[in-house]
Formats: C-alpha cells, sequence, structure tokens
C-alpha cells in the first residue's frame, strides 16, 4: 500500500532519517551546554539587599503601613481583642 506524496517531501524526510545522529548530537551538545550554563548561575539572596536593616523608614512594618494603610487600624485594634 503506497501513500501518495510529493516526491520532494519523501525527499525532505529521507534527509531528515539521514541526518538523525547529527540532530541528536547537537541536541545533546546544546542540552550539555544548557546545564553547564545554568550551573554556573550565582547564588544571589538579593532580598537582603532590598532593605537596609539600620533605616527605621523601611522597616517591613512602616513599608506595610505605606502599602496597607487600613491594615493599621485593624492591627491596632486587633491587639486588644477579647479571645
Amino acid at each position: 500500500m503506497s501513500v501518495p506524496a510529493s516526491p520532494k517531501v519523501v525527499q525532505l524526510f529521507l534527509h531528515v532519517l539521514r541526518a538523525r545522529a547529527w540532530i541528536a548530537g547537537a541536541f545533546l551538545l546544546l542540552a550539555a551546554a544548557g546545564i553547564y550554563g545554568a550551573l554556573r548561575v550565582p547564588d544571589d539572596p538579593a532580598i537582603d539587599r532590598l532593605i537596609v536593616a539600620n533605616d527605621p523608614s523601611r522597616s517591613p512594618r512602616a513599608i506595610s503601613i505605606v502599602c496597607f494603610p487600613r491594615a493599621r487600624k485593624r492591627s491596632s485594634c486587633s491587639k486588644h481583642r477579647i479571645p
């Protein structure tokens, strides 16, 4: 049983089949380069540099009040809440 196909498509398919070793080799080479590059990414704890430790206006509490001004009222009320 033959399937009708363009001779150019068949030739392209056969060419890809013949080049499968080169394709697999290129894939392995690029995968190895990607793994090597991923392992060379430095471990950078950048979150430590976002807040200056000695600056009181940059404390987590001050930042949360700026971002969520209504939360300040709730937090002051929640301190005196009866259990």
